[in-house]
């Protein structure tokens, strides 16, 4: 989904409502393709940096449990509020 970001807001930028400018074609590709560019970018790091943490998980259990402990008591912790949390 995220991928098509570019080419949802870019017909925000270009303005189909006077066709005496010419075709809207050239100015959405013009718009579009360097946000696709930057998002192809973007999501390229996030897997390199993904696959470097994941290293280090397997290579340390322990962390891996210190950190399923910590989320099981922000889970704990989010259900105790949400069973508090009043109706209006």
């Amino acid at each position: 989904m995220a991928e098509s970001l570019p080419f949802v807001l870019t017909p925000l930028l270009v303005s189909p409502l006077h066709p005496e400018r010419g075709s809207v074609v050239a100015p959405f590709l013009v718009l579009g393709l360097p946000l696709l560019l930057v998002c192809l970018a973007w999501f390229c790091t996030m897997a390199a940096l993904a696959d470097a943490v994941s290293g280090v998980f397997r290579r340390h259990p322990s962390f891996v449990r210190w950190q399923r402990r910590v989320m099981g008591g922000v889970y704990v912790a989010l259900g105790v509020r949400l069973a508090f949390v009043q109706r209006e």
